[in-house]
């Protein structure tokens, strides 16, 4: 009669063996389980849910905020709210914002089926997504401006300025639009931070990788941001070029407007990531955009002795709305100006800015400094006001908290701060 095989020894039996083979001590039995069997991860039962890891990432306008004042910060990026009421200035630029980019990424588009761009079909697309709402390139809902005035000068402006740029389709090459970029903060030296230990992996080297830091053992913070665009030249050099557009009251040949220009924090930094992202930036374009004062309407004019009106002078070329004037005439009369030969210089200029090494180090410097502020303040729950009536109040410009810090409202109140 054939015996029967020697059954194996269960996974129990195999460790309780090596363990004492190895301390000279066995283990009570039931102390020591063998590993359960290897689960198929594809399948509904051996799917493994990671939850999504707590990555400090810190953006330009953070850091200002962080600097400008504390409580501000902890408002508007640890609750996350917003004021409802935005200002009009910003609610301007964020719509000239959106049709330059759709009139820059229709001119990529073309490119890319290498057909010429149609200058009056990007117009009429450019102004179409500037004054009608629908979502932004970042999934959130787009508002227009509702002043007849503000979307009268937004829709001349951005007549003229294709009017005036018109060569940029002949002269460049559209490289990308909106790009963003997320990527991890460095030191001014150019190392990484260190970042805290992966609550997975433990920061051990592994045979597998890390789904929740890719195999680096820890979560490094991160800044982030969005270039406008980004240009290539398609004669010469053939040089790349981060643009910016920058809407603002001044008058693109004044020099007034480019004072200190060389310690803004956001062209240091989106060069320092474009060069991490392989583009080879030459340095930063500004595209300058005067904005009309289209919220500035002027007084009725003067009288007479005999009670009749004075007329007003025609060839004034100041851009605000005149009294009694219609919007459709307003947005004619400021497209005259921005196109007139004279006077067109006054409305869009273009300055190309070398960075340098020292300004890409402060900006690395800046940003390890913001995080480094922002983890002491988690832990010690410190967000005091700014304490400065000038900052909290300066002349045109009440920071819309001001209500709150003063105990007038909560942040809390989604009719006045809502979610962002």
């Amino acid at each position: 009669m054939a015996s029967e095989p020697h059954p194996l020894p269960s996974g129990g039996e195999i460790l309780s063996a090596l363990v004492h083979a190895v301390t000279g001590e066995r283990p009570a039995p039931g102390t020591i389980t063998a590993r359960p069997a290897p689960v198929d991860p594809f399948t509904e039962a051996g799917a493994i849910v990671y939850e999504e890891p707590d990555v400090l990432t810190v953006s330009t306008n953070e850091a200002r905020t962080l600097a400008g004042c504390k409580r501000r910060y902890f408002f508007e990026y640890k609750l996350g709210r917003r004021p409802r009421e935005q200002g009009h200035e910003a609610v301007w630029g964020a719509a000239l914002h959106r049709g330059l980019e759709s009139y820059y990424r229709g001119m990529l588009e073309a490119a890319g089926y290498g057909v010429a761009l149609d200058l009056r079909l990007a117009g009429r697309d450019m102004l179409d997504a500037a004054l009608s709402p629908g979502v932004d390139s970042q999934g959130r809902p787009y508002e227009p401006p509702a002043d007849p005035y503000a979307r009268a000068a937004l829709s001349a402006i951005l007549r003229a300025y294709v009017e005036y740029w018109w060569t940029d389709a002949t002269e460049y090459e559209v490289v990308a639009v909106e790009l963003p970029f997320k990527l991890p903060i460095k030191t001014r030296l150019g190392r990484l931070i260190k970042g805290k230990l992966c609550e997975i992996c433990q920061g051990e080297v592994k045979l597998w990788t890390c789904p929740v830091c890719s195999g680096a053992g820890r979560i490094r913070p991160m800044r982030e941001g969005r270039i406008d665009l980004v240009l290539r030249e398609r004669k010469g050099e053939r040089r790349t070029w981060i643009t910016e557009h920058k809407s603002t009251g001044w008058a693109p040949t004044d020099e007034r407007y480019y004072a200190g220009i060389g310690q803004d924090l956001q062209i240091a930094l989106y060069y320092d990531a474009a060069r991490e992202m392989g583009l080879d930036p030459a340095g930063v374009m500004y595209d300058v955009i005067r904005r009309p004062d289209y919220d500035e309407v002027k007084p009725p004019p003067k009288m007479k002795l005999d009670g009749q009106p004075r007329a007003q002078k025609a060839d004034v070329a100041y851009s605000n709305p005149r009294h009694g004037e219609r919007p459709a005439d307003y947005e004619e009369r400021i497209y005259r100006l921005a196109t007139g030969e004279e006077t067109r210089s006054q409305w869009f200029g273009r300055r190309h800015l070398p960075i340098t090494q020292k300004q890409v180090t402060s900006g690395r410097e800046i940003m390890h400094n913001a995080v480094d502020e922002i983890r002491w303040r988690e832990r010690s729950g410190h967000w005091p006001e700014i304490g400065d009536r000038y900052v909290c109040a300066a002349p045109r410009k009440v920071c819309p908290w001001l209500d709150v810090c003063e105990g007038r409202a909560s942040a809390e109140d989604d009719r006045l701060f809502p979610l962002k």
